[in-house]
């Protein structure tokens, strides 16, 4: 995926603690009880989509897909790969990765789960019209895939989320993808 970065016209190493949001807090979760599926909905809920830095990051992905056309490098390695699931993760998590170097920290930390969805979202429509077929199964497993490489790369012990991620199912992730908007569409 490094040309994915470099069309986006970044550095391909992983996002530092230092130079992004530096830790994010466990959001009120004790350390015994994981959050529900509920709860991460409700938590996910409560930010606000149209933070204008939420909307910077929005636009950054959509100019970074379409603009600089890293849309159709993905298409072409997600044909030839033979591990789809987790060709798409690594796609969606160094886009994220970027976007929040870019943004250099202004994202809000409880937006990164809707952001991830929403990159997520947006990389599995890429795939369809390019006639990549991923089930919601797929895609709920990709997603807590970026969301727990994302989150440990920042430095959180996702030990505890790794739990209740389990609890995504396809369904909370169409939950998801439906509250966090959509990517501008450029074109």
């Amino acid at each position: 995926m490094a040309i994915v970065a470099e069309q986006m016209g970044v550095s391909t190493a992983p996002p530092q603690q230092q130079q992004t949001m530096g830790s994010v807090p466990s959001q009120g979760m004790p350390a015994d009880e994981p959050e529900t599926e509920e709860e991460m909905l409700e938590d996910e809920q409560e930010a606000d989509v149209d933070d204008p830095n939420y909307q910077a990051a929005l636009q950054f992905v959509a100019d970074a897909l379409y603009r600089n056309d890293a849309a159709q490098s993905i298409a072409v390695r997600l044909r030839k790969t033979p591990d789809k699931v987790r060709a798409l993760a690594d796609a969606a998590y160094e886009i994220m990765s970027v976007a929040v170097e870019k943004l250099e920290g202004r994202l809000p930390e409880e937006l990164y789960v809707l952001f991830a969805a929403t990159v997520l979202e947006e990389l599995g429509d890429i795939a369809e019209a390019a006639g990549i077929d991923y089930s919601p199964a797929d895609l709920a497993e990709v997603f807590k895939q970026i969301v727990l490489r994302f989150l440990g790369e920042l430095g959180v012990n996702t030990s505890e989320l790794e739990t209740a991620m389990g609890q995504i199912t396809p369904e909370t992730f169409n939950k998801l993808s439906e509250q966090a908007g959509d990517i501008p569409d450029d074109r």
